[in-house]
């Protein structure tokens, strides 16, 4: 989310280039597991977003998989 804002990319115009739909991309980024579909669409949304950003999309989507499946398995 901070680098998507230091970017100044909306999570509408993010949701037009990637596909997503915006409420999906909102509860990625605060990391709210009741909103989102199966994990393996969570983590292919991720890696989409990542690379808008120009991140590196496997170091991102490892982390964040790792502490969505820490939220959702306690």
């Amino acid at each position: 989310k901070k680098v998507r804002e230091y970017k100044k990319i909306s999570t509408e115009r993010m949701s037009e280039i990637n596909k997503i739909h915006s409420y999906y991309l909102v509860a990625i980024e605060n990391m709210d597991p009741s909103n989102l579909p199966a994990p393996v669409f969570v983590r292919g949304y991720v890696v989409q977003m990542a690379k808008l950003l120009n991140l590196n999309d496997k170091l991102i989507a490892d982390s964040y998989m790792k502490a969505f499946k820490a939220l959702t398995t306690s």
